[in-house]
């Protein structure tokens, strides 16, 4: 269980770093933390690869203010597959109009 325990934190961290790369504009931690398969869909439904997200973090036209985790919930479903449930806030700006939004997602 130890060893569970010590996953299961590993992988919250990863998380956290991920949120907090957008408002530092870190393309280099996330192009580390992001699998070359990533996928994300965003609001609008379209879906961005791992090479549009890190474009979209580079935009200057958007800007992440803040992110603020709600809650986070990962379960080991094998000992190589971990499944992470979140809800997150978050501030940002687009074309200099500011914007707050929750959003849920998850991870495998």
């Amino acid at each position: 269980m130890r060893a569970q325990a010590n996953e299961i934190a590993a992988i919250k961290k990863l998380n956290y770093d991920w949120l907090n790369a957008y408002p530092k504009k870190d393309t280099a931690t996330l192009s580390k933390i992001l699998a070359n398969d990533f996928i994300l869909i965003n609001p609008a439904g379209l879906y961005q690869n791992k090479k549009d997200n890190l474009l979209n973090m580079a935009d200057r036209n958007i800007e992440t203010i803040s992110v603020n985790l709600d809650s986070v919930n990962v379960r080991m479903t094998s000992p190589n597959v971990a499944v992470l449930n979140a809800w997150a806030n978050f501030t940002f700006k687009t074309n200099r109009k500011q914007m707050t939004g929750k959003n849920c997602y998850q991870e495998v």
